[in-house]
């Protein structure tokens, strides 16, 4: 994870440049791969890019309101411990 003053980036461990298992994502252009996520707070939203294989945010964006975070932290949690996930 590295933070700057514009948000915060997650590399997901074990992706494309270890040789491992990405992610994709679905943006304006179809498919990529997604090496990890950028975040970042603007005005109450969070709001959440992924990042593409060349290490630039993808065309796709995701924006949660700063109250649900507790709400989808603890759905994220749940689905994480599913095992029929």
């Amino acid at each position: 994870m590295s933070e700057s003053r514009f948000g915060v980036r997650i590399d997901y461990p074990l992706c494309s440049r270890q040789g491992g298992e990405c992610p994709d994502y679905l943006g304006r252009n179809g498919y990529a791969k997604c090496i990890g996520l950028w975040l970042s707070n603007y005005s109450g939203i969070v709001r959440l890019w992924p990042i593409n294989s060349r290490g630039d945010t993808g065309s796709c964006l995701i924006e949660i309101p700063v109250e649900a975070i507790p709400v989808v932290i603890d759905a994220l949690i749940k689905i994480a411990s599913d095992e029929r996930a």
